[in-house]
């Protein structure tokens, strides 16, 4: 994965539209997307640790699915999101760009 983030591309283990998600840098759904897969999609627990309602999570997974067509209850968008992620902390413990824009 780390060669991939050097070597920017992403392009090649991940989807444009989790690409899109990354570029546009919401931080709001990219921690909503790390706090869902680290919390086993256990919407409660997740509202609970980000410190927002219930409804405003339920309103970002929408917003997942309506802007960047990413379905939370596909296995393979999860894995391709998990991925996302852990070339963000690379890219953000190492200093590095992802070459997103």
């Amino acid at each position: 994965m780390y060669d991939f983030v050097v070597k920017k591309k992403l392009h090649y283990i991940l989807d444009s539209t989790i690409l899109k998600l990354l570029a546009d840098n919401n931080t709001n759904l990219i921690t909503t997307v790390k706090y869902y897969l680290d919390y086993n999609e256990n919407l409660n627990l997740i509202a609970e640790k980000l410190g927002i309602h219930y409804n405003t999570l339920k309103y970002r997974i929408e917003k997942l699915k309506t802007k960047y067509f990413i379905d939370l209850k596909n296995s393979d968008s999860l894995i391709k999101l998990r991925l996302a992620i852990v070339a963000l902390e690379i890219s953000e413990g190492y200093k590095l760009d992802l070459g997103l824009n």
